[in-house]
């Protein structure tokens, strides 16, 4: 087996410690990204870390961080099977379960008010 450390660049920091930078070509940075996207394929294939709630978060906040995705908070318009339409406040990095809960939650807040929605028609 052949292994191979690429040139180095050594940085100090601003408290002053010192750190080595390994610098890539565009070839080994796409190719460790594939390596990485088959291994995060696999790790999501565990029963226990695929269904993991906080594993799963961490890796929507580390994808929102990596794409620079900004989190705002938006009205959602929901057309319910009755013909209701229902408007929830949501956050733009929910999953669709959330959306979900939250559009439980107020139906049911709703019957238990009894407030009424209006309908199209």
């Amino acid at each position: 087996m052949h292994f191979s450390i690429p040139e180095t660049e050594v940085r100090s920091g601003d408290n002053g410690s010192t750190y080595v930078i390994f610098t890539l070509t565009p070839a080994e940075v796409e190719q460790r990204r594939e390596h990485l996207e088959k291994y995060m394929q696999a790790v999501r294939q565990d029963p226990l870390l695929g269904t993991s709630e906080l594993f799963n978060c961490f890796l929507r906040k580390a994808q929102q961080e990596t794409q620079q995705i900004p989190t705002e908070e938006v009205s959602l318009e929901v057309g319910l099977s009755n013909g209701q339409k229902v408007t929830v406040n949501i956050l733009t990095s929910d999953q669709t379960e959330d959306v979900l809960e939250t559009i439980y939650a107020g139906k049911r807040a709703r019957e238990e008010f009894k407030v009424t929605i209006k309908t199209n028609g």
